[in-house]
């Protein structure tokens, strides 16, 4: 079972916040282990589990990939991406780029599992994880995305 999620067309994400995505191919044999409203960042992994003893887990293999550049006008630097869960920035999944000048793409991909425990769910985004090297003068970056692609697979 494999859910794919993306964006094609380029778009400005903010820090801190999620890439927009569209549904490019549902699961058709188990759509309610996968929740997405299309056009929105979250998708939203479902434990459901046919034993839901008091360990019983879900397990989903959670990947993206995707071309990221900082914003024309914008100040060249580092920028990363990176999966969000339940709003919390995996910090294995930071891709990290570092373009010489604006609208320079480079090409950047994560992925984790993540165990929804059974009757739990959890949001999955992937989002803007820039950070500012002096953050109190300057802010974080945003970033543009084009291609972006996510893979939500139940393995468990």
């Amino acid at each position: 079972m494999a859910v794919e999620l993306g964006y094609a067309a380029e778009q400005t994400i903010q820090p801190g916040a999620g890439a927009i995505l569209e549904t490019i191919r549902p699961c058709r044999k188990c759509p309610q282990n996968v929740i997405h409203e299309n056009m929105s960042p979250n998708a939203t992994l479902r434990g459901i589990v046919k034993n839901p003893c008091c360990n019983a887990v879900a397990q989903y293999e959670v990947s993206f990939s995707g071309n990221i550049a900082v914003p024309e006008g914008g100040t060249a630097g580092e920028i990363q991406l990176a999966l969000s869960v339940n709003g919390y920035i995996r910090p294995l999944t930071i891709a990290a780029a570092t373009p010489a000048a604006a609208e320079e793409f480079w090409h950047v991909s994560g992925d984790t599992t993540i165990d929804v425990p059974a009757g739990c769910c959890t949001d999955v985004a992937v989002v803007n994880a820039s950070v500012s090297a002096t953050p109190a003068t300057t802010p974080a970056p945003a970033l543009v995305s084009r291609n972006l692609n996510v893979k939500i697979s139940r393995v468990a």
